[in-house]
């Protein structure tokens, strides 16, 4: 279960939230194949020439790798995916909630598996440079950078979110 609260503890309800999970692929002989299974979501997002197979089960929907992967083809940046990696990956999307119920398993093999998500659509969000800018005024100076298409509020949620798929996966 996923769920969000302030910065008090208290539980909070977003109008609108997104999550992607990477890299659902299988390993040899089409084993160990990864799947996620999500419940109350609103819509799904899935590149054009996807790999994931979806279908409905137990009233949610099961997203499963059908191509073979290994740590090589991982991604290193949500925002600067390859092809390959896109059609590796689902956005879930989901409105008015304040948690949600995801599982995350594999079929039967001895490929260890580990999963990636960060909470943004990585099919629509990349990375994009942008100029340096200064505005002087009588009273102030004023320096501004970006490098992300990401909210600054959610940069932290990415970074922890992050570290929990780490933790699922059992990395230190």
């Amino acid at each position: 279960r996923f769920s969000i609260f302030d910065m008090d503890e208290k539980p909070l309800t977003v109008k609108f939230f997104r999550i992607t999970f990477y890299d659902l692929d299988e390993g040899p002989h089409h084993t160990s194949k990864e799947y996620i299974i999500a419940d109350g979501m609103n819509d799904e997002d899935v590149a054009k020439d996807s790999e994931v197979e979806e279908k409905k089960v137990h009233g949610g929907e099961k997203f499963m790798a059908s191509e073979i992967g290994n740590g090589a083809d991982n991604p290193d940046l949500s925002t600067q995916l390859t092809d390959e990696q896109k059609e590796r990956s689902v956005v879930l999307e989901f409105k008015d909630i304040h948690h949600f119920d995801t599982t995350l398993g594999s079929t039967e093999g001895h490929s260890p598996r580990a999963f990636a998500f960060a909470l943004h659509s990585a099919l629509a969000c990349k990375t994009v440079k942008l100029a340096i800018t200064t505005t002087v005024t009588t009273s102030t100076v004023t320096t501004t950078e970006s490098g992300t298409t990401a909210p600054a509020p959610f940069l932290l949620w990415i970074q922890a979110f992050a570290l929990g798929a780490a933790v699922l996966a059992g990395w230190p």
